[in-house]
């Protein structure tokens, strides 16, 4: 039998301790259609005047530990004004943070996830959801993977998002072989009429996107309903990745110009371990590698991953230059 760790000053929601899932649940229901029931008014609010990107939500979605916290803390130090982390860890192997750290507190009510199924799609719309009540000045709302580190300073990538207040950084892939077996993972047909073949998309679940797309995928209820099915068994191991389709496709459906089409973070898919991208280990980190990930797409990304827990020391090593931009 699992005891939970996390201890009750770790949570950052206190109205919600003690409570159970149960009716955890339910207010996530009930969050869900008062965030949809508000997204008109914001919407028209915000074609009023774009509001300035006052704070940045990072949304840390982890099993445990956060394996590279040292580098986060450094990323944040001087910015504190800026920004508020969320993190969602499974509450069976979370480890306390030291209350130094920029990530105490801010641990909220979560379940355990697991890959390619529904729950780890309720996570990030629960880490959006605590995000999106927690701070109207959330502007911006980034998922971030604890095998996830900072390309650059926190400063450039401020900046970056103030220059597009209204649009989304979200990954959506219309064209791919991929698509049309994932896309009949639960049965053919199955995702009709609600959602024809054409509108299916493919993408990174590492996004940065606004308030407004934020209160949208978590209010979104018509195509969760068939998302949130089970795959086939034959198609559970090679298609059913839930988490790289529904976010996509609901902004593909919904609002599609309203995002960029590319994800932030960058990833190396030049081998492939069973759906995920290359891990990097501590021997390849050196200075020139970590410019190498700055440079990529003229210097489009603000983040990397995936990194092994081992890489940390020496991206210490090379914080300073990593970060001074």
């Amino acid at each position: 039998m699992h005891n939970a760790t996390v201890l009750p000053e770790q949570i950052h929601s206190p109205r919600l301790l003690g409570v159970s899932h149960k009716i955890f649940k339910k207010f996530e229901n009930d969050l869900g259609a008062t965030i949809a029931a508000n997204a008109a008014t914001a919407a028209t609010a915000a074609a009023a005047a774009a509001p300035p990107v006052s704070k940045v939500a990072f949304l840390f979605l982890t099993t445990g530990a956060i394996p590279f916290e040292p580098l986060w803390n450094r990323f944040f130090r001087g910015h504190e004004d800026l920004y508020n982390i969320y993190v969602h860890a499974d509450p069976f192997q979370f480890r306390a943070f030291n209350r130094s750290s920029a990530f105490w507190g801010r641990m909220i009510p979560s379940d355990r996830t697991e890959r390619g199924a529904p729950s780890l799609v309720l996570a990030m719309k629960r880490l959006l959801a605590n995000a999106l009540v927690d701070d109207p000045e959330n502007q911006f709302f980034a998922m971030i993977s604890d095998s996830c580190i900072p390309l650059h300073g926190f400063h450039r990538l401020h900046k970056r998002l103030a220059a597009s207040p209204r649009k989304s950084f979200l990954e959506i892939i219309t064209q791919s072989d991929l698509l049309w077996s994932r896309y009949n993972a639960r049965g053919e047909g199955s995702m009709l009429p609600e959602l024809q073949f054409g509108e299916f998309a493919v993408g990174s679940q590492w996004f940065v996107v606004t308030r407004d797309h934020a209160r949208l995928l978590v209010g979104e209820r018509r195509l969760w309903n068939k998302f949130r099915a089970p795959c086939l068994p034959e198609f559970a191991a090679s298609s059913c990745y839930t988490e790289e389709h529904y976010f996509s496709t609901v902004m593909r459906v919904e609002d599609q110009a309203g995002s960029h089409g590319f994800t932030l973070t960058n990833v190396k898919w030049a081998e492939n371990n069973d759906g995920h991208p290359t891990m990097y280990r501590a021997e390849e980190i050196d200075l020139g590698f970590l410019h190498g990930l700055q440079e990529e797409s003229d210097g489009r990304f603000m983040f990397a991953r995936k990194f092994h827990a081992d890489c940390l020391d020496p991206l210490l090593r090379y914080a300073d230059a990593l970060l001074k931009h």
